[in-house]
């Protein structure tokens, strides 16, 4: 196993209580880290449920060329082209 030099490694919220139980650091040593970080408790920023829960509409741009800006993409010959219909594009711009 590599040795962990890095503290923000070693005290990774996600990994802490491990590399305690295993020794590569202990409970001191974890909480004056925890003491050493910056406050940015001013630094935040609230969302609500909705907008995680609410899915975003996909915007695509409409393009006045789209018949020209197809064919310049067909005439690439690009085996990794998607289908589409000009139906699934959103009148926003």
């Amino acid at each position: 196993m590599d040795v962990i030099k890095k503290e923000e490694q070693i005290f990774d919220v996600r990994l802490a209580e491990y590399h305690i139980q295993h020794g590569v650091t202990n409970r001191k040593e974890y909480e004056r880290y925890l003491k050493s970080l910056p406050d940015l408790s001013d630094q935040y920023d609230t969302i609500s449920f909705e907008d995680i829960l609410t899915p975003r509409p996909k915007k695509i741009r409409r393009t006045e060329n789209l018949s020209s800006d197809m064919e310049e993409l067909e005439s690439l010959g690009s085996d990794n082209m998607v289908d589409f219909n000009e139906d699934d594009l959103d009148d926003e711009e």
